[in-house]
C-alpha cells in the first residue's frame, strides 16, 4: 500500500503543478482504487480511508475552476462510503469467528454427551429438524489424541455429519421457502411409491417420478446407486429414508427407480403422493463405514501407539524377529517366486505363470540379507537390485517398520514398488505366517486403481481374490469373489457351509416362487391385462360354492372367458370405443415427442457415469449358482384371455388373410377384433362399492343372467378380494424373505471367507472393506498395503484394518489430492479432508519420499521443482524424450477470454465451445504430424467439456480413437502428449479452483508478463510491433523476402521466418507427362518427381475401343476409355435399320423388335417379331368338326374338333331327355327339364322339379320350386312379380322393382325403385331470386339471401333482405306498361309482365277458367315464373288459398310445376316453403339419430356365432364394408343400412339356430377358434336349410331393401324360431290321444299355415299354445323369473326337485331324500321312493335349481358341495 501512498501524496503535485491533467489522472486513479478496494477488501479498509481523504482534498480546490467534474467527487465520496460499510462488516464478522472459535474450542475439550456406537447411523427426523448444531470435534492434524474411544468418536461424528449436514440444510431451505434454489439436495415432487418387488434377492419398492421430461436420468448423475433418498408428506415432520438400488436404463426413462428403504415402513403409511429429496452423497459407503466404526472396541484398534498418539518411533512389526534374513533376490529377478506362494491349490487356473523357483548359488549376495539392519551395513547397494537410493530406502522402510510411509510423486513408480513389496513379502510368507497364515490385503481408494495394482501381482502369482464391485480388466475377472465361489462349487467349500447354502437357498427359491406369483396377482388386479383363470379365484377361496358350482356346471374350457367376452350389445361396446379414442388422444396431447439424443451420446454418457457406477455396485448379488432363480411370468397366475396375446393372434391371422386370402382367417379377425374391445370395455367399467357387491354375490343364483356390466363389475370384485388376499399374505411373506435374504448373506460370507483364506492377495476398494468388516474380522490379515493411501478418509482406512494387523503400509501423495469431503467446512476447519497418511506425516512419524521420476519430460517437471516438491530429480531417461513434431514448444498454455456457457447442465458442469474447438484443432494437426491416436489424450475436469469434445471429435476424421477422458479417471495413468482442457472462463472470474471461490483478477499472481506492444529488432535486422515482453529471438519474421529453394532452384517469396528447404515451392511444374499433357500441379520436387503416381485430368485424346466410327473418348485422360458408348444407327441383318445402338454392340447380338413381314405355309401373315421363328398361325378360320358336323371358329394352325364347337349338344341324357349344354362341354348328369312331380305347394299349385329332383326332393322341401306366379298385391299396391316357390307361398315377396313415381314434398317425383322408402329430392334445387340461385339439392335446406329485396313500383317498396317476408303488400294498380305488339299489359304494376296479350293471345290466355273472370275486360293476370304459364289473379289467389290434403308446395294450376319464384304470392309460398323445410329438418333428424354405421355392422360381424354358422355370407359382409383392407371404401347411407339389415338378419339366423343346437356345439360356438357344427340335431339340419332359402334372398339384395320385406324377413324369422318347438309338439303329440291334445294340434296347424304372414300376433298365440301343452307333456312350462321367485319361496336347497317318468316336476322337503310313494297330479304316474332310495323311473330336476344329483344319495356331497367346506 506504499505505493498507493505515493499516488495519493502525488495528487497534491497534480493540483499544483499540471491542473490541467488533473481531470485524466483522477479518473485512472479512480479505476485502479476501485480494483485495489474489490480486490483486497480486508486491507483497502485499513489502508484506503486516508489516502482518498487527501485525495478528496485536491479535488475540492480543482472542482471549483472546472478542471474536474462534481460527478468525480461524488464517485470518490461512494468509494469512502462503501470502504466504511466493509469496514463494519469486517469488524462484526472478526467478532463472530473469534466466538465462533471460542465455542469451537471448547467444544474440543469437551466430553460427548453420549456414546457414539448408540447413535444412529441413519438420520432421524431429530437430525433433520434440530437447529442446534451438533456436538463435533476437530480431526486432530497435530497432536494425539486422549485415548481410542476420543480418536473413534471423532471420526464417527464428523463423518455421520458429513453426510447428514446437506441432507439438513436442503430440507430446511425447502421446509423454510420453496421457492428458493437449493443446492445442496435435489427435489422431486409428486413422487408415488409402489408394492415392493424382489430385484437381485433384495425387497425393492419401485418410485414413480413425476414431470422429469427434462431430465434424462439414464444420462445424468441424479439418483445414482447408493444415494440416499428422504420421503415425506407432512413437510418432513417425519421421513422415511431409502437408497438407490435400481437404476435400470428402461425404467428411468419412463421415470421409475427401485429404491431400498432404510427406515421400518411399517409404521408408514405408503399411499399417496410424496415428496423424496436426494442428497447427492454416496450413502452406502457412509452406512459401511459407519456401522464398521461403532464396531471397533476401544481397545481393538491396531496400530493405536502410532494413530492414536502418534509416537514417532515406529518399531518393527510383531513378526519380524531380531536378525530375521530375507531373499530379496526377486527384485532384481523378478520371474523368480516360490510355487506356494505363486499358485492356487484350491483353483486351478488355465493360464501359467511365467516364474522360476529359487535356485541355490544364484544371485546369493541378495539372497541372505538381515532386514533390519542399516542401509550402508549389510545392504547390497541400488545398483545391485536395480532401483535409485530413494526407492531402495522406501523398500527397506516397508519391510521393517509396522507402520511405513511412502511419499511418491508423480511418475516416481509407487505402484512399481508397492508390486515390488508385496511380492518381497509374499517371497518371504513363511516369515510372517508362522503364527497367522492369512492373506495380504490389498486396498485401494478406486476400482480402477485396484484393477491396475492387481494386474501387476498376476505376474507372479494366481493366489488373488478380488472383492467388490465388477471389474473392467478380463485379466482381473477371474479371480473376482464369486467367480472364485462359483468355480469351486459346492465340493470344495465346508461340509457345513455347504449343507447350509443349499437349505437357505431352497428356502429362498420357494419364497420367492410364492411372493413373484402374488406380485403377479397384484400387478394384474390393479392394472387388467387379461382375464385370470378360474382356478386361481377357487384355490384362494374367493368365488362363493354356489356360484362356483354355476361355472363348473358349463363346458366351455375357458369359463370366466366365455361368462365375461360374449353377449355385450353393439350400444355397449361402441360407447367405449369413443370413450376410449378420446382417453388415447388425450394421452398422445399429453406424451409430446421429446428430441432423443443420439446413439453416441448415450455412449459417452455410459463410459463417463459407467466408472462411478461401478465403484459404487458391490459384486454380490451375482452368483453364477441363481441361474434357476424363478423369474416373473404368467404362468405364475394363469390367464384365460391376455390382451397381448389376442393381439398377436389378430396380428398373425391378419398376415395368413393377407399372404393366403383364407376367409376364415378374416372371420377370425373380426372375431379377435371384438374380443379385444370387449376386454378393453370391461377393463373400463367403474367398480361398485363392495358391500354392495357382497350383498349380490349372496344373493346370486345364476351368474349366466347378470347383464354384460354387472358380470365385469362382480369380476371386478373378485380382483379386490383377490388383491387383499394376496397384500396380506405379501406382508408375512417379506419378513420370512429378508430374514432368509440375512441368512443367505451370512453363508455367503463364510464362502468367501474360506476363499480368502486360501489365497495369498485379497484386493478390496475402501467400500468394501467396509461392507465385509465382519469377513475382515475373520480374516484378520496381518499385513495391509493401502494404495492412494492419501486420498482416502482417514476413518474408511482404519475400517480397513483389524485389530490382528501387524504391518500397515501406506503409499500415496498428500501433495496431490486429498481425501474429498461433501462439507467444505468440515473439511477445512475439522480437518476432514486430512488423510491419515498426511496426518501421520505432519506428526512427525518416519516416512520415505521417492525422488526420481521417470515420467515427465524435463520442462514439465520444472513447473513442480522446486515450487512443489524441492527434492524432485529427473531420472536421465527423461532426458531422452523426443520434441513434439509441428510444434515449437513441448509445453506451453493457451489463454483467452471467450467465456463458458451461461448455464451449467443438470450436472453442475460446464463446457467451452471456443477452447473445446482449439482442443480439437491442436488435436488434429498432431495427428496430421504422423502421431497416432495412442499417443494423444485429451484431458478435461467437467463432463460437459467431456461431452462436447466426443461431439467435436466425431467431426474430425483424423482424429478418431483419440482417448477422450475426464482427469478424475485418469489418475495413475499417463500418456506421450497429454493435451488440457480447463473450460473455466466467465465474467465474474470464477476459474478452476476446489471450491469454486470468486477469484480477484490475479492477485494471487505476480503482475504477468507485458503486453505493450513495441518496436523490436528482429535477428534477421527487421523491425516489427511485437510485445513486450516477447524475446525477439523467438518472434518469427513476417517480413516477405526473395528466397532459393534448394530441391528446384525456383526463387520464391516468402516469410522471412520460413526455412526453404521446408517451404512448398508455389511454382507450377513444367513437366510433359507420358500422356502429352502439362502437368498441372505445383513444383514438387520432393514428392512423385518422376510423376508415377499422377493422375492427369485432360480430356482424353484417345479413340474409344471397338468403336467403329472413329469417336474420340469422353473421359478424363487417367482413366481407361472402355467401350464405345456413342448412340448411332445400324442396319441389322434382317435389313430393319435400328437407331440409338451402342457403337461398339455387334449387330449379330441385337433382337429386331419389329413386326415380321413373311407369309408362312398357309398363306397367313406371320403376326410374330422379326427375331422370333415362324410358325403357329392364329388367324381365326372356320371349319366343319367331322364328329358333330357343325361349323366352328378356330386357329388355323389347329385341327378341328369338338372343343371348338359352341352349337348345341346333339347327345341325349340318360333320363332320354336332350342335353341342354354346349357341344364343347361335358355332358352333366342332372337334367334341368322341369316335369311334373307329385307335390303340391300349401296354394295347390302342382309343382314341376327339374328331372334330377323328382325323386330326390318330396313334400314341403319341394314348396320353393313352384313356379306359379304370386300374384298377390304388395304394400307399394303393385302386383308382385315373383314366383310361389321365391316367396315363400305368400310369407316373404321379392322385392318390387317398378319405379315409385310418388311426388315428394318438393313438388318433385320420386325417382326411386317402389321397394325403397322415398328419400329426400336429389333434384336441383329451384328456388332463386333476381340476385342468385340455391345450389343445392332439392331435399337440404335453403340459405334464404340476404341481399335487399328489389321488388318495388311507384307505389310500394319492400325494405326487408329478399330471402324474408316482404314488408309491402302487392300492388294492385294496373300495369302501365305497353306490350311489343303496342297493347297495354293484363298484369300489376311492380310484377314481372304476362308475355300474352288480352287481344293478339285471348284464347290462350282464357284457356284455364279458375274464377270465370278471364274473359272480362278489366281482368288481372299474374305471371309464374317457374313454369311460365298466365292465370288469371282471382282465380290464382283462390288456387294458392285452398287447404290441401297433403304436405307439398304450391303448383301451377295449369301444368302442376312446383312455385318457388313469385314476389307476389311470396307469403304464401314462404308460409307452404317452412312447413315442407320442418318435414325436411324431421327427416334429417331422425335419419342422423338412426343413423347406421360401420362400426355398429362390424360390432355384429365379430359375433362368433354369426361366423360360425354363416362364414361365406360374414366374408361377403365384411368385405363389403372394406374392413382389413388399406384403401378406404366409401359407403352412402343407403349401402350401410342393407349392409346392416343383411347383418342383423345373419344374426337373428344364429341365434335360431343355435337355440336348436345340442350343449357341446353350443360351447363350441364360444371359443376362440371357429369350427363347423358339424353335430347338429335333426331339427337344427332341417332348420338351416329353411333359414339358408331366407338369407339367400336378403345377401343377393345389392342396393336397397324395401320396408316390407324388413317386416316380411323379421317374421319369417320368428317362423323359423318357433318352428323346432313345434316339431317337437307335432313328434309328442303323434303318440299321444287325448280331445285336448288334438284341440291343441289344430288350433296350432291353423296358426302355423305357411300362406299366412307369421306376425307378433301368430307368435303369442302359437307359444301360449306350445306352453299350454307342457303340463301333458311334462317341463318347467314357466318363465325364468317365475322359476326364481319359486326357488326363493320354497327356500330349498339344490337336490329336492324331481321329476316323473312323464317329466312333471315335483318337489320332496325335509331332507330332500324320497320316504314314500304318491302319484303324480297331472299325469297320475308314481312319484317319490322309498328309505330316500329314489324310484328309478323319476330322475333329478336339473333344469329347476340346476342340481346334479338328489340331496339325499352318496353322490350329494360329492357333486353338490366342496370337501373343502366340511
Amino acid at each position: 500500500m506504499n505505493f498507493v501512498d505515493r499516488l495519493a501524496m502525488y495528487s497534491v503535485t497534480i493540483k499544483r503543478l499540471y491542473p490541467e491533467r488533473a481531470n485524466s489522472f483522477f479518473t485512472d486513479l479512480l479505476t485502479f482504487l476501485t480494483a485495489t478496494a474489490h480486490a483486497m477488501t480486508t486491507i483497502a479498509i485499513d489502508k484506503l480511508p486516508n489516502s482518498i481523504d487527501i485525495i478528496h482534498s485536491s479535488l475540492s480546490v480543482l472542482t471549483p475552476k472546472g478542471y474536474v467534474s462534481e460527478n468525480m467527487v461524488s464517485q470518490y465520496e461512494e468509494l469512502q462510503c462503501w470502504l466504511t460499510e466493509e469496514a463494519k462488516k469486517f469488524e462484526h464478522q472478526q467478532k463472530y469467528d473469534k466466538m465462533k472459535k471460542r465455542v469451537r474450542i471448547d467444544m474440543d475439550q469437551m466430553t460427548p454427551p453420549d456414546d457414539f456406537r448408540l447413535l444412529p447411523v441413519l438420520p432421524c427426523a431429530l437430525d433433520i429438524s434440530h437447529n442446534q448444531r451438533p456436538f463435533l470435534r476437530k480431526n486432530i492434524v497435530e497432536g494425539k489424541y486422549r485415548d481410542g474411544n476420543h480418536y473413534l468418536d471423532v471420526q464417527f461424528r464428523l463423518l455421520r455429519e458429513d453426510f447428514v449436514r446437506p441432507l439438513r440444510n436442503g430440507i430446511n431451505d425447502f421446509r423454510s421457502d420453496t421457492r428458493k434454489k437449493i443446492n445442496d439436495v435435489r427435489i422431486y415432487r409428486r413422487v408415488t411409491i409402489s408394492e415392493p418387488r424382489l430385484v437381485g434377492r433384495r425387497i425393492c419398492h419401485f418410485v414413480h417420478l413425476n414431470q422429469m421430461n427434462r431430465i434424462r436420468l439414464e444420462n445424468s448423475k441424479r439418483l445414482l446407486f447408493g444415494n440416499l433418498l428422504c420421503f415425506s408428506k407432512d413437510n418432513f415432520s417425519t421421513i422415511i429414508l431409502g437408497s438407490v438400488a435400481d437404476r435400470e436404463v428402461e425404467n428411468l426413462k419412463k421415470g421409475i427407480l427401485g429404491v431400498e428403504f432404510e427406515s421400518d415402513q411399517e409404521f408408514h403409511d405408503m399411499s399417496g403422493e410424496f415428496v423424496m429429496i436426494e442428497s447427492r452423497a454416496y450413502f452406502m459407503a457412509y452406512k459401511h463405514v459407519l456401522k464398521a466404526l461403532q464396531e471397533i472396541p476401544d481397545d481393538g484398534l491396531p496400530l493405536a501407539p502410532y494413530i492414536v498418539h502418534v509416537e514417532q518411533d515406529v518399531e518393527a512389526p510383531e513378526y519380524l524377529p531380531i536378525g530375521q534374513r530375507y531373499d530379496l533376490r526377486i527384485i532384481k529377478k523378478p520371474r523368480m517366486m516360490k510355487s506356494s506362494e505363486a499358485y492356487s491349490s484350491l483353483i486351478n487356473f488355465t493360464g501359467e505363470l511365467d516364474i522360476e523357483e529359487p535356485v541355490e548359488g544364484e544371485l546369493m549376495h541378495l539372497a541372505n540379507i538381515p532386514i533390519e539392519e542399516p542401509l550402508h551395513q549389510r545392504w547390497p547397494t541400488s545398483e545391485q537390485f536395480g532401483l535409485d537410493d530413494s526407492q531402495l530406502r522406501a523398500l527397506r522402510s516397508a519391510l521393517t517398520k509396522q507402520l511405513a510411509i511412502i511419499q511418491g510423486p508423480p511418475g516416481t513408480g509407487k505402484t512399481f514398488l508397492g508390486l515390488k513389496i508385496v511380492h518381497t513379502l509374499l517371497h518371504n510368507s513363511d516369515i510372517w505366517k508362522q503364527d497367522n497364515p492369512t492373506p495380504i490385503l490389498v486396498v485401494c481408494f478406486t476400482n480402477h486403481a485396484l484393477d491396475q495394482f492387481l494386474e501387476g501381482m498376476t505376474s507372479y502369482t494366481n493366489k488373488i481374490v478380488r472383492v467388490g464391485s465388477r471389474t473392467k480388466s478380463e485379466i482381473i475377472e477371474g479371480f473376482q469373489i464369486n467367480k472364485l465361489v462359483h468355480t469351486i462349487g459346492g465340493r470344495g467349500m465346508p461340509a457345513s457351509v455347504r449343507e447350509r447354502f443349499s437349505t437357505v437357498r431352497c428356502e429362498l427359491m420357494n419364497l420367492e416362487v410364492e411372493i413373484n406369483r402374488l406380485r403377479a396377482v397384484l400387478d394384474e388386479c390393479k392394472a387388467s391385462t387379461g382375464i385370470l383363470s378360474l382356478q386361481l379365484f377357487v384355490r384362494e377361496k374367493v368365488i362363493p360354492d354356489h356360484i362356483r358350482l354355476q361355472f363348473e356346471r358349463v363346458k366351455y374350457d375357458r369359463k370366466l372367458a366365455a361368462w365375461l367376452l360374449y353377449n355385450v350389445s353393439p350400444q355397449q361396446a361402441a360407447s367405449f370405443t369413443s370413450s376410449s379414442k378420446q382417453k388415447h388422444s388425450n394421452d398422445n396431447i399429453e406424451q409430446q415427442p421429446q428430441t432423443e439424443p443420439s446413439d453416441e451420446y448415450d455412449d459417452d454418457v455410459e463410459e463417463l457415469l459407467g466408472m462411478e457406477e461401478r465403484d459404487r455396485l458391490l459384486d454380490v448379488g451375482d452368483d453364477d449358482r441363481n441361474d434357476d432363480t424363478p423369474m416373473l411370468t404368467s404362468s405364475y397366475i394363469g390367464y384365460e384371455v391376455r390382451d397381448q396375446e389376442l393381439v398377436l393372434e389378430l396380428a398373425e391371422f391378419q398376415q395368413k388373410y393377407e399372404t393366403d386370402e383364407d376367409e376364415t382367417a378374416l372371420l377370425q379377425c373380426n372375431i379377435i377384433a371384438g374380443q379385444r374391445e370387449v376386454l378393453q370395455y370391461g377393463f373400463n367399467v367403474p367398480e361398485i362399492p363392495t358391500q354392495k357387491m357382497e350383498e349380490i354375490e349372496d344373493k346370486l343364483l345364476n351368474v349366466w343372467n347378470l347383464d354384460p356390466i354387472s358380470r365385469w363389475q362382480m369380476y371386478k370384485y373378485w380382483l379386490r378380494k383377490l388383491a387383499n388376499l394376496a397384500t396380506n399374505t405379501m406382508k408375512v411373506l417379506d419378513g420370512k424373505y429378508k430374514s432368509k435374504a440375512r441368512a443367505m448373506n451370512e453363508v455367503k460370507d463364510q464362502e468367501y471367507l474360506h476363499c480368502m483364506r486360501n489365497t495369498s492377495i485379497v484386493g478390496m476398494t475402501t467400500t468394501a472393506a467396509a461392507q465385509y468388516n465382519r469377513v475382515l474380522k475373520d480374516l484378520s490379515p496381518a499385513i495391509v498395503v493401502v494404495e492412494e493411501a492419501a486420498e482416502i478418509l482417514e476413518s474408511h482406512i482404519i475400517t480397513s484394518l483389524t485389530a490382528n494387523c501387524k504391518h500397515l503400509v501406506m503409499i500415496g501423495d498428500h501433495q496431490q489430492l486429498r481425501p474429498s469431503a461433501t462439507v467444505y467446512e468440515l473439511a477445512t476447519k475439522f480437518g476432514l479432508e486430512t488423510s491419515l497418511f498426511e496426518r501421520m506425516i505432519k506428526n512427525g512419524l518416519a516416512y520415505e519420499t521417492l525422488e526420481y521420476q521417470h515420467r515427465m519430460r524435463p520442462s514439465i517437471s520444472r513447473l513442480l521443482v522446486p515450487a512443489v516438491y524441492p527434492q524432485l530429480k529427473d531420472h536421465p531417461s527423461v532426458n531422452k524424450s523426443p520434441s513434439i513434431k509441428g510444434l515449437r514448444k513441448d509445453v506451453f498454455f493457451i489463454t483467452h477470454e471467450i467465456n463458458e456457457r451461461a448455464e451449467a447442465d443438470d450436472n453442475n458442469s460446464h463446457e467451452n465451445l471456443h477452447e473445446a474447438e482449439l482442443v480439437m484443432g491442436l488435436c488434429r494437426h498432431l495427428m496430421l504430424q504422423g502421431y497416432s491416436h495412442n499417443d494423444v489424450t485429451i484431458l478435461t475436469p467437467y463432463s460437459g467439456q467431456f461431452f462436447l469434445l466426443r461431439k467435436l471429435q466425431r467431426q474430425q476424421i483424423a482424429c478418431t480413437g483419440v482417448r477422450i477422458c475426464v482427469v478424475d479417471n485418469f489418475q495413475g495413468e499417463e500418456n506421450d502428449i497429454i493435451l488440457l482442457s480447463l473450460v473455466r472462463s466467465n465474467v465474474e472470474g470464477k476459474i478452476l479452483c476446489g471450491l469454486n471461490h470468486q477469484c480477484p483478477k490475479k492477485c494471487y499472481q505476480e503482475c504477468g508478463p507485458c503486453m505493450v506492444v513495441v518496436k523490436k529488432k528482429l535477428p534477421c535486422a527487421h523491425i516489427h510491433n511485437i510485445e513486450c515482453h516477447i524475446d525477439p529471438k523467438r518472434h518469427p519474421c513476417p517480413t516477405v523476402v526473395e528466397k532459393e529453394i534448394p530441391h528446384c532452384q525456383h526463387k520464391v517469396n516468402m516469410p522471412c521466418h520460413k526455412d526453404p528447404k521446408t517451404f512448398p515451392c508455389p511454382e507450377k511444374c513444367d513437366t510433359r507427362v507420358d500422356c502429352g499433357h502439362m502437368c498441372r500441379q505445383k513444383c514438387h520436387a520432393t514428392q512423385d518427381p518422376d510423376h508415377l503416381t499422377y493422375n492427369c485430368y485432360e480430356k482424353c485424346t484417345r479413340i474409344n475401343t471397338g468403336c467403329t466410327q472413329q469417336h474420340p473418348c469422353l473421359k478424363k485422360c487417367y482413366e481407361d476409355c472402355g467401350a464405345c458408348t456413342v448412340k448411332i444407327r445400324k442396319v441389322l441383318p434382317c435389313q430393319h435399320p435400328l437407331d440409338n445402338v451402342e457403337c461398339s454392340m455387334p449387330v449379330e447380338n441385337i433382337e429386331c423388335k419389329k413386326n415380321c413381314k413373311r407369309n408362312l405355309p398357309c398363306g397367313h401373315h406371320c403376326k410374330k417379331l422379326c427375331y422370333e421363328k415362324c410358325g403357329d398361325c392364329k388367324v381365326k378360320v372356320k371349319r366343319t368338326v367331322p364328329s358333330c358336323g357343325h361349323e366352328a371358329t378356330m386357329p388355323c394352325s389347329e385341327t378341328p374338333t369338338v372343343k371348338f364347337c359352341d352349337g348345341p349338344c346333339i347327345k341325349k341324357l340318360s333320363c332320354g331327355h336332350p342335353c341342354k349344354r354346349l357341344c364343347k362341354d361335358k355332358c352333366t348328369d342332372e337334367c334341368l327339364e322341369l316335369v311334373s312331380s307329385g307335390n303340391k305347394c300349401p296354394n295347390h299349385h302342382d309343382i314341376q322339379l327339374p328331372c334330377y329332383l323328382v325323386r330326390k326332393v318330396k313334400g314341403e322341401d319341394a314348396w320353393q320350386y313352384c313356379k306359379k306366379p304370386c300374384d298377390k298385391t304388395l304394400e307399394c299396391e303393385h302386383t308382385c312379380i315373383g314366383e310361389c316357390g321365391r316367396c315363400f307361398q305368400g310369407r316373404l315377396h321379392v322385392a318390387c322393382n317398378k319405379p315409385c313415381k310418388r311426388p315428394l314434398v318438393c313438388g318433385h317425383i320420386c325417382k326411386q325403385p317402389c321397394s325403397a322408402a322415398c328419400p329426400p329430392c336429389q333434384e336441383p334445387c329451384q328456388w332463386k331470386c333476381v340476385h342468385s340461385k340455391c345450389r343445392q339439392k332439392c331435399g337440404l335446406q335453403c340459405t334464404p339471401c340476404k341481399e335487399p329485396c328489389e321488388w318495388k313500383c311507384e307505389h310500394l317498396k319492400c325494405d326487408n333482405y329478399c330471402g324474408d317476408k316482404c314488408s309491402r303488400k302487392p300492388c294492385n294498380h294496373p300495369c302501365k306498361k305497353v306490350l311489343k305488339c303496342g297493347h297495354p299489359c293484363v298484369g300489376f304494376c311492380g310484377d314481372p309482365c304476362p308475355p300474352l296479350c288480352r287481344k293478339c293471345n285471348n284464347d290462350e290466355l282464357t284457356d284455364i277458367i279458375l274464377s270465370g273472370n278471364e274473359d272480362e275486360p278489366d281482368a288481372r293476370f299474374v305471371l309464374l315464373e317457374d313454369c311460365g304459364h298466365t292465370i288469371e289473379v282471382e282465380g290464382l289467389e283462390g288456387w294458392l288459398q285452398q287447404e290441401a290434403a297433403e304436405i307439398r308446395m304450391k303448383d301451377c294450376p295449369k301444368c302442376r310445376s312446383t312455385i318457388y319464384n313469385n314476389r307476389r304470392y311470396q307469403h304464401i309460398i314462404l308460409q307452404t316453403y317452412q312447413v315442407v323445410m320442418k318435414v325436411k329438418d324431421f327427416y334429417i333428424k331422425h335419419k342422423n339419430k338412426n343413423k347406421t354405421t360401420k362400426k355398429d355392422i362390424v360390432l355384429i360381424l365379430q359375433n362368433p356365432k354369426l361366423c360360425n354358422y354363416w362364414p361365406t355370407e360374414a366374408v361377403k359382409l365384411t368385405n363389403s364394408l372394406g374392413i382389413n383392407t388399406k384403401k378406404h371404401k366409401y359407403l352412402n347411407d343407403g349401402e350401410l343400412q342393407l349392409i346392416h339389415f343383411q347383418a342383423q338378419v345373419l344374426e337373428k339366423a344364429a341365434n335360431v339356430l343355435h337355440s336348436c343346437d345340442n350343449e357341446e356345439v353350443q360351447s363350441s360356438h364360444y371359443l376362440l377358434d371357429i369350427k363347423q357344427a358339424k353335430n347338429q340335431t335333426k331339427e337344427g339340419k332341417r332348420l338351416k336349410q329353411n333359414l339358408q332359402s331366407v338369407v339367400d334372398r336378403i345377401m343377393e339384395r345389392t342396393l336397397i331393401v324395401s320396408p316390407q320385406m324388413m317386416k316380411e324377413v323379421s317374421c319369417e324369422l320368428q317362423r323359423q324360431m318357433i318352428l323346432p318347438p313345434y316339431w317337437k309338439f307335432q313328434e309328442k303329440v303323434g303318440s299321444m290321444t287325448g280331445g285336448d291334445l288334438q284341440n291343441i294340434k289344430g288350433k296350432l296347424e291353423v296358426l302355423m299355415d305357411p300362406t299366412v304372414i307369421f306376425d307378433e300376433e301368430l307368435d303369442r298365440r302359437v307359444r301360449r299354445l306350445l306352453k299350454e301343452s307342457e303340463k301333458y307333456f311334462g317341463g318347467l312350462g314357466i318363465s325364468e323369473s317365475e322359476r326364481v321367485m319359486i326357488l326363493n319361496a320354497m327356500g330349498l336347497k339344490q337336490g329336492h326337485w324331481y321329476k316323473c317318468p312323464n317329466n312333471h316336476i315335483y318337489c320332496i322337503g325335509e331332507c330332500g331324500g324320497a320316504m314314500e310313494e304318491a302319484q303324480c297330479p297331472y299325469c297320475t304316474a308314481t312319484i317319490g321312493g322309498q328309505s330316500h332310495a329314489l324310484r328309478g323311473d323319476n330322475t333329478v330336476a336339473s333344469e329347476m335349481d340346476h342340481a346334479t344329483h338328489p340331496a339325499w344319495s352318496q353322490h350329494y356331497n360329492m357333486g353338490n358341495f366342496n370337501l373343502d367346506n366340511i
